[in-house]
């Protein structure tokens, strides 16, 4: 997914697109991270890509390694 999301998007579009049966890595409950879960799953160990590899891709949805964008946050 390579699409970008002004913030209000990504609640009617896109976490809505994840959401729809059969949903995304098979789970239909997916939300935007508020900022005390945003802090669990960003690893401050890492620079470019600061996500930890329990978010790699491995549901066959074509991204590579990560569908988080290697950018800064």
């Amino acid at each position: 997914m390579t699409d970008t999301y002004f913030y209000d998007e990504a609640f009617t579009i896109f976490i809505a697109a994840l959401n729809i049966p059969s949903c995304f890595a098979g789970h239909c409950d997916w939300q935007l991270p508020d900022l005390k879960e945003l802090h669990g799953i960003v690893n401050c160990q890492r620079f470019a890509l600061s996500v930890s590899a329990a978010f790699n891709d491995d549901t066959g949805s074509g991204c590579s390694t990560s569908c988080t964008a290697s950018i800064d946050y």
